[in-house]
């Protein structure tokens, strides 16, 4: 797994692949028949991968171990794999070189020379066109050039990183014009087998106790993933092959994770479902020191639900946690907040060496603002004082961005603990962050991540600064966004830009630049009101708050809406009122529901939910706010009957004459009820669709106007059957366990949904 470019310092963390060498060594005879060479038949090796044993119906045991099945899965479908990798690419690979003696003695399945033979590779093309050895990349190709292949293989050294191997690539790509015509039987082939390894991996994983240990199995699907995205990127060949069984080992290095005492909360990022980034995630240390089992990918059972728990800590890196505890002068910072000025902090050494924190109106003047999670020891809800051992650290970390005299604002101290100020604190945030030199963030593990550009990617996405609601505003209204990492701060900015030349190892799979993307998505400005509105609620999904009262308050900061108007603060109605237009999704999310009468379908809350989406546009279809309630466009399924649900969870069918039929069901559980005058509203219009899609179920119907007008009740999700299904599904309409009502689906009708 060397190939895959694991920081240093976390290699130890990593996967060691032992070779097993029980079976037969591969004979380089293809890897299609190999089993067959050997007396056996591949379908029954796929047939027999449970330690248990236990064969299929009308199979015979195999004669050998599970030991010797696994190493023969080693032989046959790893070693296998890059031999036909090597005749895809057209290069010889002598595979005895991915067998070592690891430092205990043990041999082990060794990727090490993985990538020099890729450079090779490509060098290899550069020939096959007679590129010129000085070209700059970024030239065109002039034939007249050419040096001869001796002359180019000498100047690209396969062991010398002098020239990268995106640049390789990129010499590759602008002399396609004189590519030598490729055999395709040869992709073709190495395609086959790629498939050949899906079809057996995939079922000998799905058993409880399957032979395959996890370093052996997932060596043979993150090669073959990676074997894939080479041929991709030097010869621009795609494989059309199923994905590796993703969520086994999402699951499986999940698991390890936990261990580590990652949060499953604070793991799960958004990077792409990828082989390659769940694997490096997992090598990651979490600098947590306290385990995280009884957490769940949604809440962190550690989270602190109560703000006046907390307490500001000590700096024990640095400190004895005996040192003076300084406050600042909560009068001065009260009288400048009532003079419509920014309270700032300056550290001033007095001449007995002792230190005082100076309170001074900094509005126009560079000051760093800090951005960090209460909890991590910075927070302090009974006064406005810190440590002095922290307020050292804060000005070092500041002077290291800003000149030496720049000002501190940080809550803990620029906000004031009284109520009534402390409100005209808050009403100042969106300024006060926007206008900032800096905002600097500071998260307890982010201070402890190395120099590793996509570690600090990935930490970054999976910290706990990245998960609370108050840092998701403080984030967004910057200017210019700092991290403090272990070294050193580097903005987002510049961290993001970290991949116009990637390491060699991008050439097995890129995860710096969606990573990189996913960081710039977090940060993004929507100028639309509406739109901006759907971009802060997505992001909100894996966050969340202590004070559940802060998150309209936090809405309104980031659409810009005046705090000072609202008495004391916004609330999620007032958020509501405030858009010009609501995008039509919002009905169909499964959020926990406000109870005020005209938002009862409406999300009392976006904080901490599994996923949230939108797929509509505001400007193309937009749903409206009413005194009675939301108005909406949508399909619908209005019944002719009343409803009665049964106390279970199960299937029900509607009937619309005898062409269509509707499948759909309850996904809120157990949860009996009688509705009358129902009907369902499908996220969806127009008369065709397949796969399930959202829906709500509303009641009490009473048409006035050319309008539904109607009361939420439940969620659903819906699937059209028999004539516009899809190919292949089948309904049984004698099912006993399925309720049948009857309907009639309009294509279009106006509601207004309370």
């Amino acid at each position: 797994m060397e190939h895959l470019g694991i920081p240093d310092e976390h290699r130890s963390r990593g996967l060691t692949i032992p070779y097993l060498g029980i079976a037969p060594r591969y004979d380089g005879q293809g890897l299609i028949g190999f089993p067959e060479r050997h007396g056996l038949h591949s379908e029954d090796l796929a047939n027999y991968c449970g330690r248990s044993f236990l064969p299929r119906e009308n199979t015979d045991p195999l004669p050998f171990s599970p030991d010797f099945i696994e190493s023969f899965f080693q032989e046959w479908l790893w070693f296998g794999m890059l031999d036909e990798f090597a005749l895809a690419c057209g290069l010889p690979l002598d595979l005895s070189t991915f067998i070592k003696t690891g430092t205990d003695g043990q041999r082990i399945a060794s990727t090490e020379f993985l990538l020099p033979y890729v450079r090779s590779v490509a060098i290899d093309q550069l020939i096959q066109r007679d590129v010129p050895h000085d070209l700059d990349v970024g030239n065109s190709v002039q034939i007249e050039e050419r040096y001869s292949p001796s002359a180019i293989r000498s100047c690209y050294d396969p062991s010398s990183e002098d020239v990268s191997l995106q640049s390789l690539i990129s010499l590759i790509m602008e002399s396609e014009a004189y590519r030598k015509p490729q055999p395709k039987d040869r992709f073709s082939r190495f395609e086959n087998c790629l498939r050949e390894v899906r079809r057996t991996m995939r079922p000998a994983l799905l058993y409880v106790d399957t032979i395959h240990r996890l370093e052996i199995a997932f060596s043979v699907d993150i090669l073959c993933d990676n074997l894939m995205y080479v041929i991709l990127n030097i010869f621009k060949e795609s494989m059309d092959v199923k994905a590796s069984f993703f969520e086994y080992y999402m699951s499986r290095f999940g698991d390890r994770m936990k261990a580590g005492n990652w949060c499953p909360a604070r793991a799960k990022s958004v990077l792409p479902f990828d082989t390659v980034a769940i694997y490096f995630k997992s090598v990651l240390p979490s600098y947590a020191s306290t385990p995280h089992m009884d957490c769940g990918s949604i809440f962190c059972s550690r989270q602190s639900h109560d703000v006046n728990s907390l307490h500001a800590q000590h700096d024990l890196n640095t400190c004895d946690g005996k040192c003076q505890v300084l406050a600042v002068d909560e009068q001065k910072v009260i009288d400048i907040l009532e003079s419509s000025g920014i309270p700032g902090i300056q550290c001033i050494e007095k001449e007995d060496r002792t230190f005082d924190l100076e309170v001074a109106d900094i509005t126009g003047g560079d000051y760093i603002a800090i951005s960090h999670v209460w909890s991590h020891g910075l927070g302090n809800p009974n006064q406005n004082a810190l440590p002095m051992c922290q307020i050292k650290r804060l000005f070092r970390y500041i002077q290291n961005i800003g000149s030496p005299y720049v000002f501190l604002w940080i809550d803990t101290l620029s906000v004031p603990v009284n109520l009534k100020y402390k409100r005209i604190a808050i009403t100042k945030l969106r300024s006060i962050y926007q206008k900032a030199y800096g905002v600097l963030v500071i998260d307890r593990h982010l201070i402890r991540v190395g120099r590793n550009v996509l570690e600090r990617k990935i930490q970054l996405l999976c910290s706990e600064w990245m998960r609370r609601l108050w840092t998701l505003q403080e984030g967004r209204l910057a200017t210019r966004l700092y991290v403090q990492f272990r070294h050193e701060a580097v903005s987002v900015e510049e961290l993001c830009d970290i991949d116009e030349v990637p390491a060699d190892n991008f050439v097995f799979g890129d995860i710096s630049r969606p990573a990189s993307l996913a960081i710039r998505l977090h940060f993004a400005h929507q100028d639309h009101l509406t739109r901006r509105f759907m971009d802060l609620t997505i992001d909100m999904a894996h966050r969340s708050v202590t004070v559940p009262t802060d998150e309209p308050i936090c809405l309104a900061t980031m659409l810009g809406l005046p705090l000072e108007q609202y008495k004391p603060y916004p609330t999620m109605v007032d958020i509501y009122r405030s858009l010009p237009v609501l995008p039509p999704d919002l009905l169909f999310l499964e959020n926990p529901k406000m109870t005020a009468p005209g938002f009862r379908w409406a999300p009392s809350t976006f904080l901490n939910q599994d996923a949230q989406d939108f797929h509509d546009s505001p400007d193309a279809d937009s749903a409206l706010l009413m005194d009675e309630g939301l108005r909406i466009t949508r399909s619908c399924i209005i019944f002719k009957n009343d409803l009665q649900f049964s106390d279970l969870s199960q299937d029900y069918l509607v009937r619309d004459g005898l062409d269509i039929t509707f499948l759909y069901y309850d996904n809120q559980g157990m949860r009996g009820g009688f509705y009358a005058n129902a009907a369902i509203i499908l996220n969806h219009t127009g008369s065709r669709f397949r796969s399930y899609i959202r829906a709500v179920l509303v009641d009490n119907l009473v048409l006035s106007n050319g309008i539904y007008y109607c009361r939420f009740q439940r969620h659903l999700m819906v699937r059209k059957w028999n004539g516009l299904a899809e190919e292949g599904d089948e309904l049984d309409t004698g099912t006993e366990d399925r309720y049948t009502f009857d309907g009639e689906f309009q294509q279009e009708e106006t509601f207004c949904v309370d």
